[in-house]
């Protein structure tokens, strides 16, 4: 369907660019309109099938973002290019001069230069709608990112609330130890861990001692010590170096390129990296979900 409105929109935008310039003297002799309603036919014709033919050379994704729906425009657009002057000269030799071959055959020789001005043609009024496609593609998913982050705001409150009222009833005494190398270690609820960093050999640990914010340095690695927090799902990995509890998260914000979270009673801002947005989405989500 998504193709279907993608042509019909090529085709409006290439009427109003052709009745406006005309460009090359569109129609000679005949009626203009007659030839620029056929061209916009063959606009419709060629974007659906340069729309088919780019499928070819695309990987599915299951979630499309903006890069790979750029990718697809472009390709297009090299798909579409020459298949459409390819039409339009044949279209216009056919219409104007009353033989399909009149576009590719002047005095009996066959000829390139009328498909190469049809190219350009074609090219001159694609960059407009190329621009216009692209410009509609970011509010598109601008909208969508803005959309995802006010969902994901709202999620998080609505989690904080009911997840931090009900954890504290069944691990409000619950200790882990968090052992670094030697005898260096850490003993805390799960429930007071803002967030872990890994910081070269060593990991800092930011957590609440009686609400107060201290840190711990612990030598160890964040994939070493990650296991331990398997059993608490508020505990998230957003970034190759950090773990963060959701429940001190007071904002998102960011893109599909990569979120930062806002953390409570401090002004440090952790990354989600763009490799772990989708895995967060999703375990915000799928919290929320067993909330529900």
């Amino acid at each position: 369907m998504w193709r279907l409105k993608s042509a019909l929109k090529d085709c409006l935008a290439a009427l109003l660019l052709l009745l406006l310039f005309r460009p090359f003297g569109i129609g000679g002799d005949k009626n203009p309109i007659v030839a620029i309603a056929g061209v916009v036919v063959l606009v419709f014709i060629s974007s659906l099938l340069s729309s088919l033919m780019a499928i070819v050379f695309l990987r599915k994704e299951a979630t499309p973002t903006y890069e790979s729906e750029m990718r697809r425009i472009n390709i297009e657009n090299l798909i579409n290019i020459p298949l459409l002057a390819l039409f339009v000269i044949t279209y216009i030799g056919w219409y104007c001069y009353g033989k399909i071959s009149s576009g590719w055959v002047v005095d009996g020789v066959f000829v390139l230069w009328p498909y190469l001005s049809a190219v350009v043609c074609v090219i001159i009024v694609s960059i407009p709608i190329y621009i216009w496609n692209r410009d509609q593609l970011k509010k598109r998913f601008l909208k969508a990112e803005i959309e995802e982050l006010q969902t994901l705001n709202a999620l998080l409150e609505r989690e904080q609330q009911v997840l931090r009222s009900s954890l504290e009833k069944e691990i409000k005494d619950e200790k882990i130890t968090l052992q670094g190398e030697g005898k260096d270690s850490l003993i805390v609820n799960p429930l007071d861990i803002m967030y872990v960093e890994s910081v070269g050999n060593y990991l800092s640990i930011a957590y609440f001692n009686e609400s107060e914010l201290c840190q711990k340095r612990l030598r160890s690695s964040l994939k070493e010590i990650e296991e331990k927090f398997d059993a608490f799902p508020f505990i998230i990995r957003t970034h190759r170096a950090f773990l963060v509890n959701i429940n001190f998260i007071t904002q998102v914000s960011g893109n599909s390129a990569g979120y930062k979270v806002s953390m409570f009673s401090t002004d440090r801002i952790l990354p989600v990296s763009k490799a772990n947005v989708a895995l967060f989405r999703e375990k915000i989500k799928a919290l929320g979900r067993d909330l529900g």
